[in-house]
């Protein structure tokens, strides 16, 4: 049993040959990923169980609305900064300044456009749609500095 155990640990967490780097990478990318994925979903069960029907539905709406609002934020600057992070002859400074200027310029443009929105939702509706508002100002920022640490690693230590 102790055997077992060791030959996972060595797999999932010692750097042996390329291609169990990859499957280990992977694995640290997938899980979490996985795992919250289950979450949502049986958070969102209890949500409908809980709310009934008729409110639900307008968490739901003002879910997906916020959600929508946010969708142009990024544009492939994640991938950007991870392909030319890697270059070597590049000021990764000015890469990483600029980039986070971009991202906060749209960022902008996208949290005026959840405002936009605020004029056809309903009014009770105004608070909570704020709120996820900012959780995904808060997500679409952390996802920008969550790639600036795959590039800086290079994913070896994820």
């Amino acid at each position: 049993m102790t055997h077992r155990l060791k030959k996972i640990y060595q797999l999932l967490f010692i750097n042996k040959q390329l291609s169990q780097i990859i499957l280990k990478n992977t694995f640290w990318v997938l899980i979490p990923q996985i795992i919250a994925k289950a979450l949502k979903i049986g958070l969102m069960i209890v949500a409908a169980h809980q709310l009934g029907p008729t409110v639900f539905g307008e968490a739901n709406y003002i879910i997906v609305l916020s959600t929508l609002c946010y969708a142009l934020s990024d544009i492939g600057i994640s991938m950007l900064v991870n392909r030319e992070y890697q270059q070597k002859n590049i000021d990764k400074t000015q890469l990483v300044s600029s980039t986070w200027a971009i991202k906060l310029i749209l960022i902008a443009i996208n949290t005026l456009f959840g405002i936009a929105c605020l004029l056809f939702i309903d009014p009770i509706l105004t608070i909570p749609f704020l709120i996820f508002v900012g959780m995904n100002i808060i997500d679409r920022t952390k996802q920008f500095f969550t790639e600036l640490a795959r590039a800086n690693f290079k994913q070896e230590f994820e």
